[in-house]
């Protein structure tokens, strides 16, 4: 496989390379420069961040009622 060199020194890495090497968008990975070869290799311990509060949406779907109106009064009763 053959990638070019962008721009602000950036790379693509191609799809099927990161499938098959278990990296994911925003981690961390570790390049070294040897004898004419640069190699890069996952980080280890990268801590997967998610990209989005919405991952987190209905975290708590229940707690506070299911209708509407169970959870007005139940936040009206909180404050009485």
């Amino acid at each position: 496989m053959q990638v070019s060199l962008r721009k602000r020194n950036q790379l693509t890495i191609p799809a099927a390379i990161v499938k098959s090497t278990n990296i994911y968008t925003n981690d961390i990975l570790e390049i070294d420069y040897k004898n004419g070869i640069i190699t890069l290799k996952p980080k280890p311990g990268n801590k997967r961040m998610e990209s989005s509060f919405m991952t987190y949406a209905g975290i708590d779907r229940g707690v506070w009622g299911i209708t509407t109106d169970e959870i007005e009064q139940k936040i009206a009763n909180r404050f009485d």
